[in-house]
């Protein structure tokens, strides 16, 4: 087929063609742009919402740690003051085991007119004014005393008989035991010995 048109028109619908097709390219770049931008806007987006999120369980868990520190700190005081306690609790002497303890030493037939321990008692003699229905009661009571590890050094002094408990370690009110009767028990002593701090008893 012969090209019957002139050069000049035919220059211009090429670059006609030619401008149709950049045209494309341009719209098709500019949509490709579009879509790139989208996707960084995207993105961006996301990273601030993941970093917002990030921040907001960072400081929850921030309090937490705060909490559970707290939490520590006070079951750390409450293990040092239990330790405390426990050691005080551990060296205490409870006076009423020592009490039962020493009459259980008692034989039958002896009474004490009095018991008072204190701290300062330990380790130093102690003298117990006491009645008894016998001098065999007596030596008993101080056999006791020897056998136990809760005294040592026993020895009676002040010994005397008589039924109105009139010696020296007879009791001033006139009363000598439970009853009342001073004739159930005529022999007045006073027994001393040095009181012990029996390690694990107490």
């Amino acid at each position: 087929m012969i090209n019957l048109l002139p050069n000049d028109v035919r220059q211009d619908i090429k670059a006609a063609r030619m401008n149709v097709i950049l045209l494309r390219y341009n719209i098709v770049t500019f949509a490709i742009v579009l879509i790139i931008i989208g996707l960084c806007l995207a993105f961006y987006v996301f990273l601030s919402v993941t970093q917002s999120f990030a921040v907001t369980n960072n400081q929850e868990n921030q309090e937490k740690v705060q909490e559970l520190n707290d939490v520590k700190a006070a079951a750390d005081e409450y293990r040092k003051n239990l330790a405390t306690a426990k050691s005080i609790f551990d060296n205490s002497t409870k006076y009423t085991e020592v009490a039962i303890a020493i009459t259980k030493l008692l034989p039958s037939g002896v009474v004490l007119d009095q018991l008072n321990i204190t701290e300062s008692n330990f380790g130093e003699p102690v003298q117990f004014a006491a009645h008894a229905k016998s001098f065999d009661h007596v030596l008993k009571l101080q056999s006791n005393f020897q056998q136990s590890e809760l005294f040592s050094e026993p020895f009676i002094q002040n010994l005397s008989n008589g039924a109105g408990g009139g010696g020296e370690g007879s009791d001033s009110s006139g009363s000598t035991d439970s009853s009342g009767s001073n004739s159930a028990y005529p022999v007045s002593f006073t027994i001393s010995a040095r009181l012990n701090k029996v390690v694990g008893q107490w």
